[in-house]
């Protein structure tokens, strides 16, 4: 038993073992992984924090709501120019208060059918239409090119 006991010891070469968080080494890996941890945790609220905003943005587009009741509903004469970018369409109405987030009505105008057709013209529009209303209303005079005598 002696004999197996000295070729174990002699086989191996001893290696210095840490000595738990006295050892510089030791601490840094745990410096290292508590880092880690935390880069983890502020990428994870950074992504909770997008798909919070991307939900917002979904339900707003799509839940088509008037920017104030009927009893407090104004109307408004807006000039709609040739040339108008929807952008512009979208922050004039923001400025009549139509709408109340231009931003969303121009993602509203895109997934709308209405996307393409707003019409230069004088329209008449309440602060109680919901945006496909007032996209409807903006579109009525929207000719598709084609040729009505063909």
């Amino acid at each position: 038993m002696q004999t197996v006991r000295k070729k174990k010891a002699a086989g191996h070469a001893s290696r210095p073992k840490r000595e738990g968080l006295g050892d510089r080494q030791s601490i840094l890996d745990h410096v290292g992984t508590v880092v880690k941890y935390i880069l983890l945790v502020i990428l994870l609220m950074y992504f909770v924090s997008l798909a919070h905003k991307a939900y917002d943005i979904g339900y707003a587009v799509f839940s088509q709501t008037a920017a104030d009741v009927p009893e407090n509903a104004v109307k408004v004469q807006i000039e709609i120019k040739e040339g108008m970018s929807v952008s512009q369409v979208a922050k004039l109405l923001k400025e009549s208060g139509i709408i109340r987030d231009a931003d969303i009505f121009r993602y509203q105008e895109r997934v709308s059918s209405y996307h393409g057709m707003i019409s230069p013209g004088v329209y008449t529009l309440s602060s109680d239409m919901k945006p496909e209303e007032i996209l409807e209303v903006l579109a009525q005079n929207y000719n598709s090119g084609e040729d009505e005598d063909g």
